[in-house]
């Protein structure tokens, strides 16, 4: 697997030097890998905590990307480059998914009268997320219930 780069906020609490002691960790005796892995942790720390103190700097919203930084499937593009093939394979199926609803969702604003009726001819109407996880996995089930749980914004937003 390809090493990504370095991510954003990385840049913002880590500097040149870190980068060098961590590139040399694995080449040092086991008491000093032990010491410089929490010396450089320590470091990032206490930059981080100087950025989140700074109650004036807006430094950590050079982070954010465009002009919807909650924006889900940006985010789940941004970190699939850190995943291993399996975790991408679950992005992948939760990408398709929020495709998917928002889709459904763009119809249904497109066609309200269409589906006013059709909500009125029927008693028990079945939702899209019970309509999916009958074509999915166990697993895959088990995936989209998390993500509803962790998305539950993607139903209001779209």
């Amino acid at each position: 697997m390809e090493t990504p780069g370095i991510t954003p906020f990385d840049h913002m609490v880590s500097d040149n030097q870190l980068q060098i002691i961590k590139a040399a960790i694995p080449y040092l005796s086991n008491r000093e890998q032990q010491f410089f892995s929490v010396y450089v942790k320590y470091i990032e720390l206490e930059h981080t905590l100087k950025l989140v103190s700074d109650s004036n700097s807006n430094v950590l919203s050079s982070c954010s990307i465009g002009e919807n930084p909650h924006s889900t499937s940006d985010m789940l593009t941004a970190i699939k480059q850190y995943c291993t093939e399996k975790e991408k394979e679950m992005i992948d199926l939760i990408s398709n998914f929020l495709s998917a609803y928002q889709m459904y969702h763009a119809y249904q604003e497109l066609m309200p009268q269409q589906q006013q009726e059709k909500n009125n001819t029927k008693k028990d109407p079945i939702s899209v997320a019970d309509t999916l996880k009958g074509m999915l996995t166990p697993e895959q089930q088990n995936v989209l219930g998390t993500c509803m749980k962790l998305f539950p914004s993607t139903s209001n937003s779209t």
